[in-house]
């Protein structure tokens, strides 16, 4: 059986056998470690925490399987601006060092995100959550990103068409926060996408065990 692959979630519930989910812990907010794969990361809201160096330094050794999320938010209020490009930054460089991939937040900076992931080009990032144009969305790719799209990604008509412009091997899917199953996220994409589930499982398990060679 060809597993659904979450690319990110929330969820620390334990994922059915058809699943496999990469969860997404929020360091210094989470206090549940989930099991193997997930992900953790200083998120941007948080950049404003008086222990973020701290965490920084967890970060570096926890046994995670990917860094995120991480990234800037140009939309949060307050914005903390400087704080969250210095708290990219950082984590780009841990994720670097430990070769890890980098589960990215980016919302209203994706020039920004571009501009600081070209320091690090042996970083594999996914966006997760993707909602941007077709030509965000190649330029991410071309830069050797994947993309992750989900409900939201769903609701907006150029975030659909961007993910049918990219290749299949740059796709991911997730549920996020989203309490549907991630099997029902993958016949809206299959319906959205024209193109049998089958394959698409297939193709985005063979996406995750390109990224995570040993999850």
């Amino acid at each position: 059986m060809i597993p659904f692959i979450d690319i990110h979630t929330h969820a620390l519930r334990t994922a059915p056998p058809e699943v496999i989910a990469l969860r997404s812990l929020r360091l210094g907010c989470d206090a549940v470690r989930p099991t193997h794969p997930f992900a953790c990361g200083i998120h941007p809201w948080d950049a404003g925490r008086p222990d973020a160096e701290q965490l920084l330094e967890q970060l570096e050794g926890l046994p995670c399987d990917a860094i995120g999320e991480i990234g800037l938010d140009r939309a949060r209020t307050p914005r903390d601006e400087e704080r969250q490009r210095l708290l990219f930054n950082a984590q780009l460089a841990i994720a670097a060092t430990r070769r890890l991939p980098v589960v990215l937040h980016c919302v209203r900076a994706f020039e920004e995100v571009m501009a600081l992931l070209g320091h690090y080009p042996a970083v594999r990032a996914v966006f997760h959550g993707f909602i941007g144009s077709p030509q965000q969305a190649a330029r991410a790719v071309a830069a050797g990103c994947s993309l992750s799209f989900g409900s939201a990604s769903f609701r907006s008509p150029r975030s659909v068409e961007a993910m049918r412009a990219i290749p299949l091997e740059r796709l991911f899917l997730e549920t996020d926060e989203d309490e549907r199953p991630v099997a029902a996220v993958y016949e809206e994409a299959a319906r959205l996408l024209e193109i049998p589930l089958e394959r698409l499982q297939q193709t985005l398990y063979n996406n995750f065990i390109t990224l995570f060679p040993n999850p």
